[in-house]
Protein backbone atom coordinates (compact mmCIF):
# COMPACT_ATOMS: atom_id res chain seq x y z
CA UNK A 1 0.00 0.00 0.00
CA UNK A 2 2.43 2.23 0.36
CA UNK A 3 2.87 2.65 -3.61
CA UNK A 4 -0.58 3.95 -3.58
CA UNK A 5 -0.01 6.90 -1.16
CA UNK A 6 3.17 7.49 -3.44
CA UNK A 7 0.61 8.11 -6.05
CA UNK A 8 -1.75 9.96 -4.20
CA UNK A 9 0.99 12.56 -3.72
CA UNK A 10 2.25 12.56 -7.45
CA UNK A 11 -1.02 13.33 -8.09
CA UNK A 12 -2.03 16.14 -5.87
CA UNK A 13 1.00 17.74 -5.97
CA UNK A 14 0.73 17.32 -9.98
CA UNK A 15 -2.30 18.24 -10.14
CA UNK A 16 -1.77 21.63 -7.45
CA UNK A 17 0.87 22.27 -9.97
CA UNK A 18 -0.58 21.85 -13.52
CA UNK A 19 -3.99 24.37 -11.91
CA UNK A 20 -2.16 27.22 -11.22
CA UNK A 21 0.05 26.85 -14.52
CA UNK A 22 -2.77 27.05 -16.32
CA UNK A 23 -3.62 30.29 -14.62
CA UNK A 24 0.63 31.46 -14.59
CA UNK A 25 1.96 31.39 -18.48
CA UNK A 26 5.06 33.59 -17.09
CA UNK A 27 7.88 30.46 -16.95
CA UNK A 28 9.10 32.99 -14.10
CA UNK A 29 6.42 32.47 -12.15
CA UNK A 30 5.93 29.06 -12.86
CA UNK A 31 9.05 28.16 -11.62
CA UNK A 32 8.16 30.59 -8.31
CA UNK A 33 5.06 28.71 -7.68
CA UNK A 34 6.68 25.11 -8.83
CA UNK A 35 8.98 26.20 -5.81
CA UNK A 36 6.40 27.56 -3.53
CA UNK A 37 4.49 23.80 -3.74
CA UNK A 38 7.75 22.23 -3.08
CA UNK A 39 8.55 24.22 0.04
CA UNK A 40 5.27 23.58 1.16
CA UNK A 41 5.17 19.26 0.48
CA UNK A 42 8.61 19.83 2.72
CA UNK A 43 7.65 21.76 5.42
CA UNK A 44 4.04 19.58 5.77
CA UNK A 45 6.58 16.83 5.91
CA UNK A 46 8.41 18.22 8.54
CA UNK A 47 5.22 19.56 10.51
CA UNK A 48 4.06 15.80 10.52
CA UNK A 49 7.71 14.70 11.52
CA UNK A 50 6.51 16.34 14.47
CA UNK A 51 3.29 14.57 15.56
CA UNK A 52 3.23 11.61 17.51
CA UNK A 53 0.72 10.01 14.87
CA UNK A 54 2.33 10.95 11.79
CA UNK A 55 5.53 10.50 10.04
CA UNK A 56 8.09 12.74 7.96
CA UNK A 57 9.15 10.83 4.96
CA UNK A 58 11.29 11.73 2.59
CA UNK A 59 9.93 9.71 0.05
CA UNK A 60 6.81 12.03 0.61
CA UNK A 61 8.92 15.02 -0.54
CA UNK A 62 10.18 13.32 -3.73
CA UNK A 63 6.43 12.26 -4.81
CA UNK A 64 5.34 16.05 -4.44
CA UNK A 65 9.03 16.87 -7.04
CA UNK A 66 8.13 14.15 -9.25
CA UNK A 67 4.58 15.24 -9.21
CA UNK A 68 5.32 19.24 -10.08
CA UNK A 69 7.98 18.20 -12.64
CA UNK A 70 5.32 16.60 -14.34
CA UNK A 71 2.46 18.95 -14.51
CA UNK A 72 5.15 21.64 -14.84
CA UNK A 73 6.39 20.35 -18.16
CA UNK A 74 2.79 19.28 -18.97
CA UNK A 75 1.35 22.70 -18.76
CA UNK A 76 4.10 24.00 -21.56
CA UNK A 77 2.26 21.54 -23.88
CA UNK A 78 -0.89 22.16 -25.73
CA UNK A 79 -2.74 20.69 -22.41
CA UNK A 80 -1.99 24.05 -20.75
CA UNK A 81 -5.35 25.22 -22.83
CA UNK A 82 -7.37 22.48 -20.69
CA UNK A 83 -9.13 25.02 -18.04
CA UNK A 84 -9.96 27.18 -20.95
CA UNK A 85 -11.84 24.67 -22.94
CA UNK A 86 -13.34 23.46 -20.11
CA UNK A 87 -14.43 26.94 -19.57
CA UNK A 88 -16.22 27.24 -23.02
CA UNK A 89 -17.65 24.07 -22.88
CA UNK A 90 -19.14 25.09 -19.73
CA UNK A 91 -20.31 28.23 -21.01
CA UNK A 92 -21.23 26.65 -24.08
CA UNK A 93 -23.88 24.26 -21.80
Amino acid sequence: MPHAFAVGHIVAYGWLMFWFAQLHRAARIRLLLAAGFFALGVMLECAQGLMGYRMFDYADMAANGIGIVIAFFLARTRLQNALLALEGLIARA
